[in-house]
């Protein structure tokens, strides 16, 4: 074996890439699966404030409404931010919390040169919330159940001002929504299990939480106020320290958000997503690309090493075994979590991700600035 030729280094990089592989798969991901969290710890639950930003989003919205009126929780207020909606949701919210006494709307007529229509509408929203902790989710989200608000504010503790819970998208007939559906569920283990391991780098707004003397105490959006994402993964790369975050992680405490039908559509949200990323601290930056970079280098290296018969049977093999680790590790945690990601299909999908992937960064390197709505 002389690692000096051109197989030999590529040879190096796929055993450097595979070794990168295993340690997510054993130290990131896998701790996941047995992962708990105290629920009810505190005697008497915090009050909350749930803040909601809504743009034209009416039956999506009842349909939360309910849910989160719902709540096994004794002290908590809806804060509806109606960030320049029609006027069938502005009479419907003028009339809807006439009737409810625990609900707050804030209107939004107009918004701010330079600012991000989101960001605004949470600033807002925050700053008419009474209580100390906060908890965001979005308008076509819905609570697993009854007990989501019990089971995320269950992790604060006297330390602990920042809450990530998984937000998985809804099942829908489809190969799009099937891959969906194993992106979105890794891209919570890989945020997942860095916070576990004390290195928060992002979460995702649809089920978040944090105390409002975290968000005063930080500025708040005040460093990407002009960036239109990064309201959640901004906030937590900033602001997230291994002392000061949790992550819950349970059937009760996920929030199904409704998943995009079309793939331009997708793919567009998803550009949005990742390009904030290069707004990341550099060490945030790593953690972000480490599972999906290492994925790329170890399959695109596989496949030169086998295209020139390079030590075929051991990179088949350790090829195979990295994949089987995988799908054991996936199906073990789609099963704790009750997830609706089709475990037969996680060798296929992690596949296809390395070219999604690839295929993503690359079209983000040219995305221009977007609008939000």
């Amino acid at each position: 074996m002389q690692f000096s030729s051109p197989s030999g280094i590529i040879l190096c990089i796929f055993f450097t890439s595979v070794l990168l592989q295993f340690f997510c798969l054993f130290f990131v991901f896998l701790p996941l699966t047995w992962h708990k969290t105290k629920t009810h710890q505190n005697p008497i639950p915090f009050p909350v404030s749930i803040i909601i930003c809504v743009h034209n989003e009416l039956d999506y919205l009842k349909s939360l409404l309910n849910s989160l009126l719902s709540q096994k929780h004794p002290q908590f207020e809806i804060v509806i931010v109606n960030d320049r909606s029609d006027q069938e949701t502005y009479e419907f919210l003028y009339f809807f919390k006439k009737d409810q006494p625990g609900i707050k709307v804030v209107t939004i007529d107009r918004n701010p040169e330079k600012f991000s229509p989101k960001k605004y509408a949470l600033f807002l929203g925050i700053k008419a919330a009474t209580y100390e902790h906060l908890l965001f989710t979005d308008a076509d989200c819905s609570p697993s159940g009854d007990d989501w608000l019990l089971h995320i504010q269950s992790a604060y503790t006297e330390k602990k001002q920042l809450v990530l819970g998984f937000s998985p998208v809804k099942s829908y007939h489809g190969f799009l929504n099937k891959f969906i559906r194993f992106e979105t569920l890794i891209t919570a283990l890989q945020y997942m299990g860095f916070a576990k391991l004390g290195m928060p780098y992002m979460g995702v707004g649809r089920n978040l939480s944090y105390t409002k003397s975290l968000f005063l105490k930080g500025h708040g959006f005040v460093n990407h106020i002009h960036l239109l994402g990064g309201d959640d993964d901004l906030f937590v790369n900033e602001n997230g320290k291994g002392s000061n975050t949790a992550i819950v992680l349970s059937p009760e405490s996920q929030v199904f958000t409704e998943p995009k039908k079309k793939f331009n559509d997708w793919f567009i949200q998803k550009s949005r997503h990742l390009s904030v990323g290069s707004h990341y601290s550099f060490a945030n930056k790593l953690k972000a690309v480490f599972y999906p970079f290492s994925s790329i280098i170890t399959l695109i290296s596989g496949l030169i090493l086998l295209s020139v018969s390079y030590y075929p049977q051991w990179v088949l093999i350790i090829l195979s075994v990295r994949y089987l680790t995988f799908m054991v590790i996936a199906g073990l945690i789609i099963r704790r979590l009750k997830n609706n990601t089709h475990w037969f299909l996680v060798p296929l999908f992690d596949f296809i991700y390395v070219f999604y992937y690839l295929t993503m960064g690359i079209f983000v390197l040219r995305t221009r600035n977007q609008k939000w709505k």
